[in-house]
Formats: C-alpha cells, structure tokens, sequence
C-alpha cells in the first residue's frame, strides 16, 4: 500500500455514500497534497428495450444534467477550495471507474462509496464497488460512512 496518494479519483453517482465517498477523498487530497478528481458516469447499461431515438436522448441528456449538478453541488459544497477536475462519462460505471479512467488517467486510488443510488445496488452490496475492488488496477478505498466531521 502507498505511504501517500498524488493521484485519486472519486466515483459519485448522487447517492448519500458517495457524497461520504467525496468528502473522504477531499480529506486524503488535502493530506497528501495531491490532485483529485471526480467522475459521474451516466449508465447506458440501464437503457434496454426499444425506445424512439428523441425518448432516449431526452433520458440520457437529463441523467446527465443531474451528474453535472451533482458534481458541481459536491465540489462548492465540500471541496475546500481544491482545484477538483471534473469527469463526466457515459457507458458502463464499473469499466469506466475500475479500467477505462485508470488505464488513461494513473491513478493511485480510487475512493467510491460502499453501495450506489436504488434499491437493487443496495441489496447487491454495492455491485460497481464490488467489481471495481475487484479489478482495479490500483488501491481501492470503499467508504461506508463518516463520523461526526464534515
């Protein structure tokens, strides 16, 4: 395990363990005096079935309104002034997080929250955090909730 981590992604996805995740990551950043930065993956594995083209783009450009928002809500609100680059893409959370990003961006640690937005994420124990423990090619911090700090 690394003494100290220049390089760290945050995955947010607007759920309450992800803003924990966030808060976390900003913490090892300001510890570290390393550079952090923050994805929000639109996922098009959620989009299935036959829909007209406007139907689907109409999801698809809300879902990524709400990343943005999300994203720009977390930074002003819990990022301390850190200069936080933000990532905003769109397919499979668990490639992108644990292999696409990564692979282009080195990372020494990814922060993610323990399980993600919706019922069924929370039931499978976080599926996108299990796999990109699994098959990330750096450190992994799952955080599941903070203390009393923020």
């Amino acid at each position: 395990m690394a003494d100290t981590y220049k390089n760290i992604l945050v995955a947010v996805d607007g759920s309450p363990q992800s803003r924990f995740a966030f808060i976390e990551a900003v913490k090892i950043v300001k510890r570290n005096v390393g550079n952090l930065s923050v994805v929000a993956v639109t996922d098009m594995s959620n989009l299935w079935g036959e829909s007209h083209g406007y139907v689907l783009g109409d999801i698809l450009s809300e879902q990524e309104k709400e990343a943005r928002a999300t994203v720009d809500i977390l930074v002003e609100t819990y990022g301390g002034g850190l200069k936080i680059k933000k990532i905003f893409e769109s397919g499979s959370p668990k490639a992108v997080i644990a292999r696409e990003l990564p692979e282009k961006f080195h990372f020494d640690l990814i922060v993610i929250g323990a399980t993600g937005k919706g019922a069924v994420q929370i039931a499978l124990l976080g599926s996108t955090t299990n796999f990109v423990v699994t098959h990330a090619p750096c450190n992994v911090l799952v955080v599941r909730e903070l203390d009393s700090e923020e």
